[in-house]
């Protein structure tokens, strides 16, 4: 997974999936477009977020879903049974839930 952005460069790391789905949220491509509610302005604590599991709706909805929640949404993920999260974090370092 990576991070593409005009101001960061990108970090590649390799993911291994035997099966199962991957999705990833975040602002590389479409710059600041999630919202966080909580604080009325766009989501801005992590650069993206990725989840793995079965399903790609699932995954999907979780990732956009956590991307917003933070470094908290991380293990947030790790709640729905074998669904996990992996996000990069503006000093490009990795924040993983429990595998």
């Amino acid at each position: 997974m990576g991070h593409e952005s005009a101001q960061h460069a990108g970090r590649d790391e390799t993911l291994d999936l035997a099966a199962g789905a991957v999705a990833t949220s975040g602002t590389g491509e479409r710059g600041a477009h999630l919202w966080d509610r909580r604080v009325d302005a766009s989501a801005r604590e992590l650069l993206s977020l990725t989840v793995t599991g079965p399903s790609l709706t699932w995954a999907d909805a979780f990732a956009t879903a956590a991307f917003v929640m933070g470094e908290a949404g991380v293990e947030w993920v790790s709640q729905f049974e074998d669904y996990r999260a992996i996000a990069l974090l503006p000093n490009h370092t990795l924040l993983h839930s429990a595998f």
